[in-house]
């Protein structure tokens, strides 16, 4: 099927088609990787698992039968307070799930060393809440060790990830060579074709198995 949007389908933004999107990326990155990184170098799959609020839908109406065990008596209590309570409206109330978001993780064989890791944000990472504090507190762990980091974001979207001297735009990648830091490459890229050549010419250009 022709793709109807200049860049990423922005519908797939929606955090519950995300998931199965995000799933997809990151095996197919692993399959791409793994051989042009053998046998010294293996790319391995590894998920972040933590509780998030969700709201979730409830019914706009609820409906008692009348007389039957829901049903109050009327007393001269119950009359007061229907006259001086205003209607009830309905809310939705948030609810804990289980999130699991994947990165790759290219080690070393043998000794089992992380050299690189690959991420690609989702719109938790990029959201206030627990998707946020997580990935943050692993990207700066990430940061401070010797371990390089690629950072995928396709989603338009939530708050861009922290750079100095970063320019707007409405997809980037982010490479940072550990013993560059703190410089890192920053690669700011609008899509403005309708197809997702201009994301691969991007991803060949960023990606070089020689220095991980």
């Amino acid at each position: 099927m022709q793709p109807q949007f200049p860049g990423i389908n922005p519908y797939l933004e929606n955090p519950a088609l995300w998931t199965e999107v995000h799933f997809g990326l990151i095996a197919v990155l692993a399959r791409s990787f793994n051989p042009q990184i053998t046998p010294k170098y293996q790319a391995a799959v590894e998920k972040r698992v933590y509780a998030d609020a969700l709201l979730i839908s409830i019914p706009d109406v609820t409906v008692f039968q009348p007389g039957g065990e829901n049903s109050l008596p009327e007393t001269s209590q119950s009359r007061v307070a229907t006259e001086t309570l205003p209607k009830p409206i309905t809310v939705n109330v948030p609810m804990f799930e289980e999130v699991q978001e994947p990165y790759l993780e290219i080690r070393e064989v043998g000794r089992r060393r992380v050299v690189t890791v690959l991420e690609v944000l989702s719109p938790n990472n990029k959201r206030s809440g627990e998707g946020r504090v997580q990935y943050d507190s692993k990207r700066q762990k990430i940061l401070n060790s010797s371990t390089h980091l690629v950072e995928i974001d396709l989603l338009r979207s939530g708050e861009p990830k922290l750079v100095a001297g970063g320019i707007s735009s409405n997809y980037r990648i982010l490479i940072r060579r550990s013993p560059s830091r703190p410089a890192a490459d920053l690669y700011a890229f609008h899509l403005r074709e309708r197809s997702h050549a201009s994301l691969y010419r991007y991803r060949r250009t960023a990606w070089n198995p020689s220095w991980i």
